[in-house]
Formats: structure tokens, C-alpha cells, sequence
């Protein structure tokens, strides 16, 4: 329940176990070829535990460079922490609007402990099994 209450919160709401400063970035005008000002974008942990962010861009149709880049493209966040990462743009037409969604995927570290008790669980149920 409490993964899909997670959902329908807005994406910059304190309330979610991860969170992002910004939903949404302009970078307002840049010529072509240009690197805009990079604007900064910070993602929060609130879980008790290490969590790494990746990013991901998807592909263009002409399989060119993506015009938004984020760096860095993965980072490990510490317990109850933040990090920041910036995002540019570098268009390569002139005269166009660019639009591109960016998603990221955060990923719960787990325990040696956790670890260590999903062994012992899984060596418990498959000897259940055999019996």
C-alpha cells in the first residue's frame, strides 16, 4: 500500500522515500552546438540506508547524441542524504524546441545482515521442500 500511496505524490513532495529538488528544467535559449549553463538538480534519500541513483536518457530516432546530459550519470547516496547532479544542453539544430524526458532509477543497497538472513530463509525453505 505504502508503494502505491508513493505514486500519486508529486515528484518534489519531502514525503516520498526518494525525491528530486526540480520536476521539471528551461534552459531558455542556446544556440547551436553550445553547452548551456549547467543546471543543477538535487535527489533526496529518505531511506535508513544507501541507495544508488542512475540516470538514464533514452535514444534519439537518428541515433545522435542526446541534446540534455546529466552528469554524473550515476551517484551512491548515503542514508537520509542528497546529491546533486547537473544537467546541460547542447542543441544541435538551430531555431527548435527541444523537449526530453530523463529518467532515473534508484536502487536500494541492502545489508550483509538482509543478505545473510535471505540465505538462511532460502536454505530453510528448500530443505521444507525436499522433506
Amino acid at each position: 500500500m505504502a508503494l502505491h500511496h508513493e505514486l500519486f505524490q508529486e515528484q518534489k513532495s519531502p514525503n516520498r522515500i526518494v525525491y528530486l529538488s526540480e520536476d521539471f528544467l528551461d534552459f531558455g535559449f542556446t544556440s547551436k552546438a553550445s553547452i548551456s549553463p549547467a543546471r543543477e538538480i538535487q535527489v533526496y534519500n529518505n531511506l535508513p540506508c544507501e541507495m544508488t541513483v542512475l540516470w538514464t536518457i533514452p535514444d534519439t530516432l537518428d541515433n545522435k547524441q542526446p541534446a540534455f546530459r546529466v552528469f554524473p550519470a550515476s551517484a551512491t547516496l548515503k542514508p537520509l542524504s542528497s546529491c546533486k547532479f547537473e544537467v546541460s544542453f547542447c542543441p544541435d539544430k538551430a531555431s527548435q524546441y527541444f523537449y526530453q524526458e530523463v529518467e532515473y532509477y534508484a536502487i536500494k543497497h541492502i545489508s550483509s545482515n538482509q543478505v545473510r538472513r535471505l540465505e538462511e530463509a532460502k536454505k530453510q525453505l528448500l530443505s521444507q521442500t525436499n522433506n
